[in-house]
């Protein structure tokens, strides 16, 4: 006795082709995925999550410094109240421009500056430290800070025009941990304007 399901063979249906009927060989249908298909999806699966991980450790790495510390990367420039941009936007004080280059958030930032003093009897003489807060500085964000207002522990404040700033020190919380930099205020403000 023959029977049809035990026969290698697949099925075959009729399909109306014109006014003739030509047999078609049945496929079947396909319920579960084939071993190669689920193969490759988890070798593309495993290779996404393998560069995010890289993505986060190459972010955190570069949040240090070769001391292995937490270091703060910033472009800072002084705008003087002689610039032509300065004289444009009315400004009678000179201004520190800082951009967050890091890929993260700057909380509890700590702004220090660092100059000289110019005086008609000695020539000049350091000034000491001069700090600004600031809660959040977002990352690529441009923040300015008019000069005038950084100040001593003592009170004094900084004066513009007889003070010029040399050094900028960064403190600030990225990612929970205290991170910090000392910085040249050499660029240029149209280096850090936004493009």
């Amino acid at each position: 006795m023959y029977d049809a399901a035990d026969s290698e063979e697949p099925a075959t249906r009729e399909v109306a082709v014109g006014a003739h009927a030509m047999p078609v060989r049945a496929e079947p249908e396909l319920t579960v995925l084939p071993m190669k298909r689920i193969g490759s999806l988890q070798i593309i699966g495993f290779t996404v999550v393998g560069l995010i991980g890289l993505a986060v450790i190459v972010r955190v790495v570069q949040q240090r410094n070769s001391a292995g510390k937490c270091a703060l990367h910033a472009r800072v420039a002084l705008v003087t109240r002689d610039a032509p941009i300065a004289q444009a936007l009315h400004r009678n004080s000179d201004v520190l421009a800082i951009r967050n280059a890091d890929a993260a958030d700057w909380n509890d930032v700590e702004v220090t500056i660092y100059g000289f003093e110019h005086t008609t009897s000695s020539g000049k003489r350091p000034t000491g430290a001069y700090r600004r807060t600031m809660n959040l500085i977002p990352p690529g964000k441009l923040t300015s800070f008019n000069l005038n207002d950084f100040e001593k522990t003592t009170g004094e404040h900084w004066v513009s025009l007889t003070m010029s700033v040399d050094l900028v020190g960064l403190k600030a919380s990225v990612r929970g941990e205290s991170c910090a930099a000392e910085v040249n205020p050499n660029a240029s403000a149209s280096e850090l304007s936004d493009r």
